[in-house]
């Protein structure tokens, strides 16, 4: 068998290989034997059809056989020679050629690539503090009370922490209106009857709106002006004057609760030292988990920052199309059926190679170490993801369980990513031994 390679890049070949007449006749002939056991036509009996009428009779059936078994055969006879560690077989082209004269075979292929990271358990990663200093407790147990707070009707001006149910709607310097440009933001175009913050230091809505609620009240109309960045998140409005035409429909002021039984009972204490308490363990939990999710990102810079090698473009493309895919189900219906959403999901896609490109790189990386320190999946770990993803996708565990048995692409998938976040657990885990947080400080 004839092999002739071509090097489109570091990782992408060209495997052509000829197959020559007598092995064509030879797998063909194999293959009429198993169609001359197996078929039956009337007036002969099973098996006792002559062979040039099954040749005649099935040749469609035959040829397809034919070139799949060539296609399979070649193949490993490719593997075998080469020794490749093959990533994806992007794709096949042939059999081509006259099979009395021989056939040609093309394999376009990605190899995996080499991955040198020598030291994965010294990374200088920065300790975290989950100190709760007594302002910040304050103010979480100021928060509790704002969340739990009845809201009473005024018949004054909007002040600072009211909330004003309103509505607006935008328009641009040449007179269209901004929710024609941007149908994926609904808030930065039309809104009715919704409730903003006025004053608010972090508004759920537009800031622009949320200052200028102050001093307004029912039934007050007004026009307000502003400016979106040159860096504006959409594209459409980026740099563009923006006015909003803005009306008042009521206002109400918080009533915060008093620290008595009856609040104590619906935050499940009988105090406020212990509500404090509480509140200080929650504050303490969270920014545990803050500090953690911060070392985990900057490992995860580390790690791509100490090793380079080149990634094969099918990997690329592979996470592109997960981004885009997760992109697309994080959108609402109207959206996915808009005119425009197949020009968004491009320029998504296009906007998606350099993360792309850095979590192929970081699954490399993770397969390296998961093959170094022998991490391995367990019954458990399949168990655990699957009732995650079932909770994900909200159906039953059941359910998804029979999907993956069906299909063992998105099975190995799951498989691949349980062992890549151990492995990512694992770089964590003995990276931060001696990364431990800081000491914890009582609040004041």
């Amino acid at each position: 068998m004839n092999i002739e390679i071509q090097d489109v890049d570091e990782l992408r070949k060209v495997a052509t290989l000829s197959c020559d007449p007598q092995q064509i006749e030879k797998e063909e002939d194999l293959i009429l034997e198993v169609f001359c056991k197996d078929v039956q036509l009337s007036g002969f009996r099973k098996g006792k059809v002559p062979k040039e009428m099954v040749r005649r009779r099935f040749a469609g059936e035959i040829q397809q056989r034919l070139h799949q078994k060539l296609i399979q055969s070649t193949y490993e006879d490719l593997l075998k020679e080469k020794k490749w560690e093959v990533f994806a077989l992007v794709v096949v082209d042939g059999p081509e050629g006259n099979p009395e004269k021989g056939l040609q075979i093309s394999f376009t292929l990605d190899l995996r690539p080499e991955v040198k990271l020598e030291d994965y358990r010294h990374f200088p990663l920065t300790p975290f503090s989950i100190e709760v200093g007594a302002s910040e407790l304050e103010k979480s147990l100021q928060d509790l009370r704002r969340q739990h707070a009845d809201y009473r009707k005024v018949d004054r001006a909007a002040q600072k922490g009211d909330f004003v149910r309103l509505n607006y709607r935008g328009i641009l310097s040449d007179g269209s209106e901004i929710s024609k440009w941007a149908e994926a933001w609904p808030v930065l175009g039309e809104q009715r009857n919704v409730w903003e913050e006025a004053g608010a230091d972090e508004p759920s809505g537009l800031r622009c709106i949320a200052d200028a609620l102050v001093g307004l009240q029912e039934g007050d109309a007004r026009e307000i002006s502003t400016d979106f960045p040159a860096n504006f998140e959409v594209p459409t409005l980026a740099g563009q004057a923006a006015s909003y035409q803005l009306q008042v429909l009521e206002v109400r002021e918080p009533v915060l609760p008093e620290w008595d039984a009856d609040f104590f009972h619906k935050m499940r204490v009988d105090t406020l030292e212990a509500l404090k308490e509480k509140v200080f363990q929650e504050l303490q939990a969270y920014k545990r988990q803050q500090g953690r999710q911060a070392q985990r990102e900057e490992l995860i810079r580390l790690l791509l920052s100490r090793v380079s090698f080149p990634i094969p473009e099918s990997a690329i493309i592979a996470e592109q199309e997960r981004l885009l895919k997760n992109f697309t189900e994080q959108q609402a219906p109207h959206i996915l059926n808009s005119p425009g959403f197949k020009n968004r999901q491009k320029e998504f896609f296009e906007q998606a190679l350099a993360p792309a490109r850095q979590r192929a790189a970081l699954n490399f990386i993770l397969e390296h170490v998961a093959e170094k320190e022998k991490i391995g999946l367990t019954s458990e770990d399949m168990q655990r993801v699957l009732l995650q993803d079932a909770a994900a996708l909200r159906i039953p565990a059941e359910k998804l369980l029979q999907e993956m048995q069906q299909d063992r692409q998105r099975l190995r998938e799951m498989q691949q990513r349980v062992i890549l976040s151990k492995a990512l657990d694992f770089l964590l885990a003995i990276n931060t031994e001696t990364s431990d947080p800081l000491p914890e400080a009582r609040k004041a």
